[in-house]
C-alpha cells in the first residue's frame, strides 16, 4: 500500500513535470501575444478609483472580467490555447496589479509603474503560473 503510494506520488510529479515542459512555451507565446493587447485596458484603470483597485471582487468585476472579454473577442484565439485561461487570467491580473499598479494614497490617484510595459509579460507570466 505505501509502495502504491510512492508510486502514484512519483507519476503525478512526472506528469506535472511534463505539464510544465509542454505549456510553458505555450503560454510563453500566448502572453507576448496578449501583452500588447493588454496595455491600452492596463491605461484604462487610471480612471478607476483605488478603492476599486484594492478590492479583489470590485477589481474583478469592474476590470478584470471585461478586459478578459475583449482580449479573448481580439486575440484571434490565443486564449483559447491556454488551458483554464479565465481563472489563470484572474490570478495574473491580479499579480499585475500587486506588481505594476501605484496607489497614491495622498492624491487618491492609480498609475502604472513607469516600467509597466517592460515588466507586463513576466509579471503576467508569473501570475498565470500561480498556483488557484
Amino acid at each position: 500500500d505505501r509502495k502504491e503510494q510512492e508510486v502514484l506520488g512519483k507519476l503525478k510529479g512526472s506528469m506535472g513535470a511534463l505539464k510544465d515542459k509542454a505549456e510553458g512555451p505555450v503560454l510563453q507565446g500566448a502572453i507576448a501575444k496578449l501583452a500588447p493587447e493588454l496595455t491600452p485596458h492596463l491605461e484604462k484603470l487610471k480612471a478607476l478609483d483605488p478603492a476599486t483597485v484594492r478590492d479583489d471582487a470590485l477589481f474583478k468585476n469592474r476590470f478584470i472580467t471585461p478586459t478578459a472579454l475583449a482580449l479573448a473577442a481580439a486575440s484571434g484565439g490565443v486564449t483559447s490555447m491556454i488551458p483554464g485561461f479565465n481563472d489563470r487570467f484572474v490570478r495574473g491580473m491580479l499579480h499585475v496589479r500587486n506588481e505594476l499598479i501605484v496607489i497614491d494614497e495622498s492624491s487618491n490617484n492609480v498609475s502604472l509603474t513607469a516600467d509597466f510595459t517592460s515588466r507586463l509579460p513576466k509579471v503576467l507570466l508569473e501570475g498565470f503560473k500561480q498556483p488557484a
